[in-house]
Formats: C-alpha cells, structure tokens, sequence
C-alpha cells in the first residue's frame, strides 16, 4: 500500500504569514525539564496560518462558514496538475490542457512550491486569474488548492478568484507544499479545525498515491 505524503507547512514561531495577519507565536508554559510535572503549550495565530482551508464565509457574511463545510470537501480523491511552466499567473486556457471533472478536488502545483517553505514572503507568486477560477466554479469542482498563501494576486484588492470559487461553494487550501510531488490522481485528507463560525483554519493536510 503507498504511504501517505505530508503536504503541510510546518507551524512555528514567526513563519511565514500573507502580510497583514499576525505573527505565530508558539509558547512554552509548563515544562518538564524545568521542574513542571508535565509539558504545555500556548499557540496563538491567525486562522489563515501555514496550510490551511478558506471557507466561503472568509468572503461574504452570508456564506458557509468553515464549521458547516461538508467532509466532501476535504477527503477523497484529489488531482495533482502540474503547472510549473506558469511563470505569473494560471489562465483558463492553461487548465483547459488538464482533465477537470464535477466534484473534483484539484490541487495546483506551481513554481511557488521552491518558495512556500521560506521565511520571507514572495511578492510576484503564481495565482489564479479570474477567467480560470471562473472556469473551474462552471466545471463543477468541490476544492480548490494551490501551494502559496493565496489563490489572488498579492497585490489585488477585489480578490476575483476567491469570489468566484468561494461564492460558488468551493473550498480553497492555501500554502499547499507540493514541490515533490507528481502530476496523479491522489486519495486525500485535509481536515481543518472546526472553529464554530469561522472563516478559515489551520488544516493538516495529507496525500496517498492512487495506483490507477
């Protein structure tokens, strides 16, 4: 049987955010080697830290917050499409070239994958331009991931590619780390933390190679 591959960033103290969220901050409070009888910790962070899940509630006040999200969304099979050749942006026309079904998760795999592990932000990452979100809401997908901390330009102010997914229901995985990753078909579990009428949370997020 093929082991599950873990594609989720790592959280630790100041990592790296989408500028505007604050910082990580992971604290030690009891501590065996100082005495205390057990070890605990305090984490403190934004919803939207590392990988994690956006809900469509995190656009719109009137939409499917991140606890009323159906398992659907996170567990099943998923399809790894390679568009490393993108060197800006993914267009309607460049998913066009891949099989994309209803009620496929689709996890996108870019050059970001040589910069999500990093400790500074990259400015000019790969995104989803609008036409291409707009395609994939009329193909029918259920999730949506990508491996930086957004699926809009870091620049962008409207956000089409969210309103568009989000507001047709579909979930979006941000901060994915796919750079070992092939193109295939995958079984895939990314549950996030059911945060009672959240907008997003942290999601641990793993992959298994499907023998097709």
């Amino acid at each position: 049987m093929n082991a599950y591959i873990d594609i989720t960033i790592p959280v630790k103290t100041d990592q790296l955010q989408f500028p505007g969220d604050e910082k990580c901050r992971i604290e030690t409070r009891k501590q065996i080697n100082r005495g205390d009888s057990y070890n605990t910790t305090h984490i403190a962070m934004a919803a939207h830290t590392g990988t994690h899940i956006d809900a469509p509630y995190h656009f719109d006040n009137t939409w499917k917050k991140i606890h009323e999200l159906e398992p659907g969304h996170f567990i099943g099979r998923a399809k790894v499409l390679d568009l490393s050749t993108c060197e800006k942006s993914i267009s309607k026309a460049d998913l066009m070239n891949h099989p994309i079904a209803q009620g496929d998760i689709i996890l996108l795999k870019t050059h970001n994958s040589r910069c999500v592990l990093s400790d500074n932000f990259t400015e000019d990452f790969v995104y989803l331009e609008a036409d291409a979100a707009g395609y994939l809401a009329e193909k029918g997908i259920v999730t949506l991931g990508i491996d930086y901390l957004s699926i809009d330009a870091a620049d962008s102010t409207d956000f089409p590619a969210h309103h568009a997914l989000l507001g047709s229901g579909i979930v979006v995985i941000e901060g994915l780390v796919l750079k070992d990753v092939p193109a295939g078909l995958y079984d895939i579990a990314a549950l996030p933390l059911k945060i009672l009428n959240g907008d997003g949370a942290p999601a641990r997020v793993m992959i298994r190679p499907v023998d097709e």
